[in-house]
């Protein structure tokens, strides 16, 4: 069974993915939004501040992200 360090050092490696997952897209979509309309407002969902929709209008559809 493993112990609380090997659990901590996982969780930690878990968040560490997160974050590059969310940095990564994070990244593809503000290249997304160099070539199509968009717009980023406040979340009006989440109740922490830093947390943005980006909008982006692509192929006559509109489309969203939490950032």
């Amino acid at each position: 069974m493993p112990d609380n360090t090997d659990r901590l050092e996982a969780l930690n490696g878990a968040e560490t993915e997160r974050d590059q997952a969310y940095r990564e897209r994070a990244q593809l979509l503000a290249w997304l939004a160099a070539f199509h309309p968009a717009v980023i407002t406040p979340a009006p969902d989440i109740d922490e501040p830093s947390w943005q929709i980006l909008y982006l209008t692509a192929g006559g559809s509109q489309m969203s992200w939490h950032i």
